[in-house]
C-alpha cells in the first residue's frame, strides 16, 4: 500500500515537471524553444488540466498535503497569463471535437482508437 502511494506521488511529480513552465526570462538560442514546445504538448497532452485537476480533487489529507504543495508550487503559481489563454483555446478546441464526435472515447476504447482524433494524430500546433 505505502508503495503504491510513493510510485503515484512520484508519477504526479513527474507529470509537474513535464509541463514546468520557464522560470527564466533570458533567452537561450535553442534551448528556450524546445522548452517552450514541451510546455505546449504538455498543455495539448492534457497534463496541465489533470494536474489542476488532482490539485483541486486530492482529499484533505496529511500525507497528501506535500504533494498538493508540490503542485502548487512547482506548477499552479508559475502559469502566465498567455499560458492559461493557450490552455483555454486547447480546451475549446477539445470540446469542438468532441461535439463532433460525441462516443469518441468509447470507439477509441473498443476499437483501440480508429477513430480517435486525439490518439497523437492531431496537437495544437496552429495556436499560438
Amino acid at each position: 500500500m505505502e508503495r503504491t502511494r510513493i510510485i503515484k506521488e512520484e508519477t504526479v511529480k513527474l507529470l509537474c515537471l513535464i509541463s514546468t513552465v520557464k522560470t527564466n526570462r533570458f533567452y537561450i538560442p535553442g534551448e528556450t524553444k524546445m522548452v517552450e514546445r514541451l510546455r505546449k504538448d504538455a498543455f495539448d497532452k492534457g497534463i496541465y488540466a489533470t494536474l489542476t485537476y488532482l490539485f483541486y480533487n486530492i482529499p484533505s489529507n496529511p500525507k497528501l498535503s506535500d504533494l498538493k504543495c508540490y503542485i502548487k508550487d512547482k506548477v499552479l503559481n508559475l502559469i502566465e497569463l498567455n499560458d492559461l489563454y493557450y490552455h483555454a483555446i486547447v480546451i475549446e478546441q477539445l470540446i469542438e471535437i468532441l461535439k463532433t464526435n460525441p462516443n469518441m472515447f468509447n470507439t477509441a476504447a473498443t476499437n483501440e482508437g480508429d477513430n480517435n482524433e486525439l490518439a497523437g494524430n492531431q496537437s495544437m500546433d496552429g495556436i499560438e
